[in-house]
């Protein structure tokens, strides 16, 4: 059993800088699960085949990476999933780095998947990975992938994710305290990874499993 990572970074997305970004996070899920990964990327990763794989008894949990909206997951003009072939999932857990989805998607998914963790305001990424000190690098890998682990673990918690990723947002705080005022990272990388508070402030766990 595997977990499928739906990675929707795709060439001459008008917002690929962000994509860019959110393919890091993929790559840094990927490495952290213990469980071996299947990952479809870029424009192999259509409806047809996000639908083929939640059809099938291959995965145990689902981790997506990209554009979200209210009620749907998308690349470019081509919807992913949506409220039409959210049951699909499942008894598996889902968690979608994305902006928005947190909203319709999750409260959705509350009688009809066992997990959905999504995020009911835009999710920012905006840093630079290649100028980024080698322990910021660490703090924000454990921030990007806290709460994918707790799923995979079987965490079911609102209350027990939430206060892991808020752990790790607490490492960059102790960082940035700790230099204040030197040089060590431009000011809009900064402001991006201190957006990223927004992944315990905005995050929504629904589903039959789920629990306060």
């Amino acid at each position: 059993m595997t977990v499928l990572v739906l990675d929707a970074d795709l060439p001459g997305d008008p917002d690929d800088r962000a994509l860019e970004n959110s393919h890091w996070v993929a790559e840094q899920i990927a490495a952290a699960l213990a469980s071996p990964t299947s990952t479809i990327r870029g424009v192999e990763l259509t409806r047809a085949r996000v639908d083929a794989e939640l059809g099938s008894d291959a995965h145990t949990g689902v981790v997506y990476c990209g554009h979200g909206r209210d009620g749907e997951l998308h690349q470019c003009r081509e919807v992913l999933l949506d409220l039409a072939n959210l049951e699909c999932v499942g008894q598996r857990w889902f968690h979608a780095f994305a902006c928005n989805s947190g909203n319709r998607l999750a409260l959705s998914a509350a009688s009809q998947v066992s997990a959905y963790l999504g995020y009911h305001r835009p999710v920012i990424v905006e840093w630079t990975v290649e100028g980024l000190p080698d322990e910021v690098l660490i703090i924000l890998r454990d921030i990007v992938t806290a709460a994918t682990l707790d799923l995979e673990s079987g965490v079911r918690s609102r209350s027990k994710i939430r206060r892991r990723v808020r752990d790790a947002y607490d490492a960059w705080i102790a960082w940035r305290e700790d230099h204040e005022g030197d040089q060590d990272l431009p000011l809009l990388d900064r402001m991006g990874l201190s957006a990223l508070s927004r992944l315990y402030d905005c995050m929504e766990l629904h589903g039959t499993a789920v629990r306060d």
